[in-house]
């Protein structure tokens, strides 16, 4: 649709080059007119589809987004548009780790609602948990949280969102970041 700002021209003349022009594109040679159906349709076509839906080429949600809601704790909250990473929205970069990266502890994983992470990895639960936190849930509040309460004498005194640092780095993100990410940290891949 047309804003005023010529968002409908810009994004016709995207889709016809990437469907009519660019044989290295993903959607060469496809229909994406009404009644377009992503069903079959493979990873990486299903995430072209999503990046043009999120540059603002539909008012809604893009015709390929698969159910990720189940990242969440209340899967109403999942924001699969929010551009959370650079780019790309959630549910493109979500697609990627469970169809398209075959390194990532997602791949081949259904999250779609009412998904149980109960018995998986830490590294698993720590992918949902950067999704959640970097506003694939609108509250931020993940379905595999991790629950690092055991620091505390009395594990009820954690407070995971305490912004204990000086640059407002929560409890919780500073544990993860320690657990993941510092190989120089005690806490480094301890379960």
């Amino acid at each position: 649709q047309d804003d005023g700002s010529g968002s409908e021209t810009k994004c016709d003349d995207a889709l016809l080059y990437a469907t009519s022009t660019d044989s290295s594109n993903q959607l060469y040679g496809e229909d994406v007119g009404p009644g377009f159906d992503c069903a079959g349709k493979s990873s990486d076509f299903k995430y072209y589809v999503n990046y043009y839906a999120s540059l603002g080429c539909c008012d809604g949600p893009s015709a390929c987004v698969d159910d990720y809601s189940g990242i969440c704790e209340d899967p109403n909250d999942f924001d699969g548009d929010h551009h959370a990473f650079e780019s790309s929205p959630c549910s493109s970069v979500i697609l990627t780790s469970v169809s398209v990266d075959t390194t990532s502890p997602l791949y081949g994983e259904n999250l779609a609602a009412g998904f149980d992470c109960s018995d998986k990895s830490i590294d698993f639960k720590n992918y949902i948990n950067q999704y959640a936190n970097y506003g694939c849930c609108s509250t931020g509040a993940s379905n595999c949280a991790l629950d690092f309460s055991g620091i505390c004498v009395d594990p009820t005194d954690y407070n995971p969102t305490s912004a204990a640092f000086q640059d407002s780095t929560t409890c919780d993100n500073a544990i993860m970041g320690s657990v993941f990410y510092d190989p120089e940290s005690a806490l480094y891949e301890v379960e």
